[in-house]
């Protein structure tokens, strides 16, 4: 059994939030690591993932460290939980699809930063979705540190996370507040990592992202090296945008970015 068959495996299923398990979509080459946002789970890649295997791109998409089951869980994890579970399910996929883009929505997005940064030999391509290095956000920092409140506290509804009111995602109601200097932290490396990352980019922004400063998709075009980048402004969704109402958007400019990096071999 391969790694990648174990983690799909892995899961406690009495746990998991019902439509939260990782999904692997084998659909030969290439094939895109989807990773998920902070509190949320493989369920918001899973549009895009059905839309990549219809077009002959495998899709995996692994819950990553505490997500999926409750919001306790996800504050027992560290930043370094996530990005080395990133890098883990990345070797994974690379060592039966040697074609890997990489393409992750809100921290999904930070991580996918990460790994173009980090792992060029092995990512042909990155797509960051309303991922930002700069939250500019001080009462989101003040709550980091506090000594009165609890693990976990209340987080965004779904007002903030999606224009379209008929959608509802597998994620957790809580925020995991123990984790918030980990995410603030490792944005802050990411945005160290930028002026060394060289791989081909498509940075997705939606224009009313009520969680993430929309102004971050610039800012990353701008400091990367990646002589290929190109920014898609998202007119009609909020944060979510893979389930949002421009969810088909994404997915065309996501399988056109991967088409034409794999048919030109993905130089970078």
């Amino acid at each position: 059994m391969s790694t990648i068959e174990e983690h799909l495996t892995s899961v406690d299923r009495e746990r998991l939030l019902p439509g939260a398990a990782p999904f692997f979509y084998e659909a030969g080459e290439p094939a895109c690591l989807l990773l998920h946002g902070w509190g949320g789970t493989s369920q918001s890649m899973r549009y895009l993932g059905d839309r990549l295997r219809r077009v002959g791109i495998s899709a995996y998409a692994p819950l990553l460290p505490g997500a999926g089951t409750c919001a306790e869980d996800l504050a027992r994890t560290s930043a370094a939980d996530w990005v080395h579970a990133a890098e883990d399910h990345l070797h994974d996929l690379h060592s039966r699809h040697p074609a890997v883009f990489v393409v992750g929505l809100s921290m999904g997005a930070i991580l996918t930063l990460y790994l173009g940064a980090t792992a060029p030999d092995l990512v042909r391509g990155i797509v960051p979705i309303n991922g930002g290095v700069c939250f500019r956000n001080p009462e989101l920092a003040r709550l980091a540190f506090r000594r009165d409140l609890p693990a976990v506290i209340p987080s965004w509804d779904e007002t903030w996370l999606f224009k379209d009111r008929s959608v509802v995602e597998v994620a957790y109601r809580e925020m995991a507040r123990t984790t918030l200097p980990g995410l603030l932290g490792l944005a802050k490396v990411v945005e160290e990592l930028l002026p060394v990352l060289t791989v081909p980019l498509l940075v997705i922004q939606s224009a009313e992202d009520r969680v993430v400063p929309p102004e971050n998709g610039q800012l990353v075009l701008d400091r990367v090296a990646s002589a290929d980048r190109t920014l898609l402004v998202l007119p009609n969704s909020y944060h979510v945008a893979t389930m949002d109402y421009d969810r088909e958007q994404v997915a065309g400019a996501v399988i056109g970015f991967v088409g034409r990096l794999y048919s030109t071999g993905g130089a970078t």
